[in-house]
């Protein structure tokens, strides 16, 4: 999961336009960028806390485990989507 952060057209997303990303995150696509990356950063860690089901299960329970998935699911759907919105506004 740690490639979703290295996506080379997200990653240079900054390189390439003047508009998108200045220090603060003040402008829409900047914010747009910093909300994917820091989407992504909790998918890492809640696919790694995922990764090994018995000591999931013991720390959180069956039933709590069963809904992370199913949130990690839908994490990775909206970043996805951000990706995509990413890429629509840098070739509009």
């Amino acid at each position: 999961m740690k490639e979703l952060n290295n996506k080379p057209e997200v990653a240079d997303v900054c390189s390439n336009e003047k508009i998108c990303c200045d220090s603060n995150g003040s402008t829409p696509f900047s914010r747009l960028v910093e909300e994917k990356r820091a989407l992504d950063e909790k998918i890492v860690s809640l696919t790694a806390f995922l990764s090994d089901d018995e000591k999931a299960c013991n720390i959180a329970g069956y039933q709590q485990v069963s809904q992370m998935r199913e949130q990690h699911d839908v994490m990775v759907r909206y970043s996805n989507i951000l990706n995509s919105r990413i890429l629509t506004w840098r070739h509009n």
